[in-house]
């Protein structure tokens, strides 16, 4: 990934970019295996919606693997992290509807508030596609089954209101 593929955020006199690099060292070979399956998976999904599960924004990236180590690169979210004060009925409802209650047997696994980005008032450049939210843990994909998300955020003190 380059840094021209990331989302654009448009100010006032310029357009700004941004990526984050993640080094992942694993200490065990099938767990790194796993989460490779997993992220290669991830990327399918997302590249043939456009980077987006729903109404949510997941972020673009690309991933290497050296020995027991994933290189992650991936675009930046702009905006702010999600705390318990921004938890609405209306987002706990996209988050059901759009994350957690989809019939696919591949999904997140944790609905951490941090986790979430919410853009606000961050203006994005007239070729990006809209987003109020986004999913920023590409490692919280993986093989679960809708039930098992449903009590996941279900049972996280976070998103009960």
């Amino acid at each position: 990934m380059k840094i021209t593929d990331a989302t654009k955020h448009q100010k006032k006199y310029v357009i700004h970019q941004m990526m984050m690099h993640k080094l992942c060292t694993y200490e065990n070979e099938k767990v790194l295996h796993t989460n490779v399956y997993n992220l290669r998976l991830l990327k399918e999904k997302a590249e043939a919606s456009n980077y987006f599960f729903g109404r949510f924004r997941i972020p673009k990236f690309t991933f290497e693997v050296d020995g027991l180590q994933l290189y992650l690169k991936m675009e930046y979210m702009f905006g702010k992290q999600l705390y318990k004060t921004l938890v609405t009925k209306e987002l706990r409802a996209m988050v059901l509807e759009d994350l957690a209650s989809a019939n696919e047997s591949f999904g997140i696994r944790d609905f951490n508030l941090d986790n979430f980005i919410r853009r606000g008032t961050k203006e994005l450049a007239a070729d990006e596609p809209y987003w109020e939210y986004a999913f920023v843990d590409l490692e919280a994909f993986e093989k679960n089954t809708k039930e098992q998300r449903i009590t996941s955020l279900s049972n996280d003190p976070q998103w009960q209101l």
